[in-house]
């Protein structure tokens, strides 16, 4: 179980658990940018820094989301498009597909 957090990031007093505890772990790692958080300079990625508009970018992503979620071993890149801004990750954990979706 973990504390959930709203749109804004701000912490309610609501709980999430299963799959919407992964999907929100997920986002968390994937979204953060990588030495910015305060209390765990090792917690995010470096997908924001690759140029989407480059022939290679989803490799580079998924290589970057693949050091990202490397504390989460149940969790395995299944696949990574980007498009317009958009970076659409997604994650096979616990059985099930995630699809993380990020704005650059």
């Amino acid at each position: 179980m973990d504390t959930a957090l709203n749109i804004t990031g701000d912490i309610s007093r609501d709980t999430v658990s299963g799959s919407d505890e992964i999907q929100q772990r997920l986002y968390i790692l994937l979204s953060a940018r990588y030495g910015k958080f305060i209390y765990d300079r090792e917690l995010g990625s470096d997908i924001f820094s690759v140029d989407i508009s480059q022939p290679d970018c989803t490799d580079i992503i998924e290589s970057h989301a693949r050091k990202a979620l490397s504390d989460m071993p149940n969790a395995e890149i299944v696949g990574v498009v980007a498009d317009n801004g958009n970076i659409c990750i997604g994650v096979e954990a616990d059985g099930e597909i995630y699809e993380i979706t990020l704005r650059q």
